[in-house]
C-alpha cells in the first residue's frame, strides 16, 4: 500500500506540473479548460492545442489474482507545426502521434509498461 501512495503523489506532481507549464502558454485556464458553447470542464481544446497535450489515465487494480494496486497511464499527444496545421486544415480533433507510457503496483510487486 506503501507503494502505491508512493506512485500517486510521484503521478500527480507530475500532472501538476506538466498542466501548470501547458497553461502557462494560455491566455487563461478558460481558453484550454472551459467549453465555449456550454461552459463545462472540457479537456478536449488542451489535448488538441497545447504541443505537448498530456492526459493522465489513473487504473485501480481490483483483481484477487493480483491483488488490490494501482496504475498509471500517460497519454502524451504530440506533433510537429506542420502536422498541426494540416490535422486543423482537414477539421480533425486530435493529432494523430499519441504515445502511451504507464505503470503500475500491486500486492506482489511493480509493473511496467
Amino acid at each position: 500500500m506503501r507503494n502505491v501512495l508512493q506512485l500517486l503523489g510521484v503521478v500527480t506532481v507530475i500532472t501538476l506540473a506538466l498542466l501548470v507549464s501547458g497553461t502557462a502558454l494560455a491566455s487563461s485556464f478558460e481558453d484550454y479548460f472551459i467549453d465555449p458553447e456550454d461552459g463545462q470542464f472540457d479537456t478536449s481544446q488542451y489535448l488538441s492545442q497545447v504541443p505537448m497535450g498530456f492526459l493522465p489515465v489513473p487504473v485501480i487494480l481490483t483483481d484477487p489474482a493480483t491483488g488490490n494496486g494501482l496504475t498509471i497511464a500517460a497519454m502524451i499527444f504530440h506533433e510537429s507545426e506542420e502536422q498541426k496545421k494540416q490535422r486543423i486544415s482537414e477539421g480533425a480533433l486530435l493529432p494523430e502521434n499519441i504515445s502511451i507510457v504507464g505503470g503500475g503496483v500491486h500486492r506482489h510487486g511493480p509493473g511496467r509498461g
